[in-house]
């Protein structure tokens, strides 16, 4: 097989570790100190598009996620 690509997998092997590893520290954060924003999409021709939103930044853990209003 190439080794190339035999590392590539590997690398890859190991992100996806690393990024299970990170999902975990995030879900275990109780978040101190959370920046929450809130944001909207107004002024549209059609106001049935009209939206609003919370953007959540963690400074902790670096989660970040967006929440309807």
């Amino acid at each position: 097989m190439n080794p190339i690509k035999v590392a590539i997998e590997e690398v890859n092997r190991m992100i996806a570790k690393l990024n299970e590893e990170k999902l975990r520290l995030q879900n275990a954060c109780n978040h101190p100190g959370l920046i929450s924003v809130q944001k909207s999409d107004t002024g549209n021709y059609d106001p049935t598009h009209d939206c609003w939103w919370v953007e959540f930044t963690c400074p902790n853990c670096g989660k970040f996620w967006r929440e309807d209003q």
